[in-house]
C-alpha cells in the first residue's frame, strides 16, 4: 500500500505497562494499562526479543529514510526558489538546474511518484520506501519469530539505501555545494544541507 494512502503510525506496541494522558485546557487526567502479549504466540523470550528489535530496526529505518526525502525535497524547493528570485544569476541556475535534476532522479529511486490512487500501486512499481514498510509490515504482522526472508530482504534494503545515501551525499557535495558557495560570496541565504 502507497505510504500515502496507508499512512505510516509505526508498528504495534511491545508488551508492557504504558501510561496515557489526555489534557484539555487546564485539565490533565492520566491512566495506566497494560498490553499483554498474544497468548496464541509460541516464541522465546529471546525470540520475541529478536522481533522486537528487529521491527524497531526496520521502523527507524523508514523514519530515517522518509525524514531525508523531505530534507532533499526542502533542498530542491530551496533551489528553485533562488533561481526564481535571481534570473539573471548564470551560476546559480547553471548548477541549480544539475541540482534539481539529480534530486529529482535521487527521489524516484527513493518514492514513487506516480501512486495517485491505490490502483497506482499495480501499475508502477514500488519504490524503497514503499518496500521498507512492507517488511515493516510483514514483521510486525506476523510476529515471532522474524522469518529468515524478511532478515534478508531488510539487509538488501539496508545496502540499497546505503548507495542511495551516498548518492544523495555526492549530489549535496558536487552538485549543491557550489550554489551554496555562490550563495554565501553573494550574501545570500543558502541552500539547506540534506544529508545532515
Amino acid at each position: 500500500m502507497p505510504l500515502y494512502a496507508g499512512g505510516f503510525g509505526g508498528p504495534r506496541v511491545t508488551p508492557g505497562t504504558y501510561t496515557v494522558r489526555v489534557t484539555l485546557g487546564d485539565t490533565s487526567q492520566q491512566a495506566s494499562f497494560a498490553v499483554h502479549a498474544d497468548p496464541r504466540v509460541q516464541a522465546s523470550g529471546e525470540e520475541i526479543a529478536t522481533h522486537e528489535a528487529r521491527v524497531s530496526e526496520v521502523n527507524a529505518l523508514l523514519r530515517h529514510v522518509l525524514a531525508t526525502l523531505e530534507a532533499a525535497r526542502k533542498s530542491r524547493s530551496q533551489i528553485q526558489e533562488l533561481m526564481t528570485d535571481y534570473p539573471d544569476a548564470e551560476l546559480l541556475h547553471k548548477a541549480g538546474k544539475r541540482a534539481v535534476t539529480a534530486i529529482d532522479g535521487w527521489e524516484d529511486q527513493i518514492t514513487q511518484r506516480n501512486h495517485g490512487t491505490l490502483e497506482d500501486e499495480d501499475g508502477w512499481p514500488t519504490m524503497l520506501d514503499g518496500q521498507i514498510h512492507h517488511v515493516l509490515d510483514v514483521m510486525d504482522g506476523s510476529g515471532p519469530p522474524v522469518s529468515a526472508g524478511a532478515l534478508e530482504r531488510l539487509a538488501d534494503l539496508k545496502a540499497r539505501w546505503a548507495t542511495l545515501e551516498a548518492e544523495l551525499e555526492r549530489v549535496n557535495r558536487e552538485d549543491i555545494e557550489p550554489i551554496n558557495t555562490w550563495a554565501r560570496d553573494s550574501g545570500i541565504q543558502y541552500v539547506t544541507s540534506p544529508t545532515r
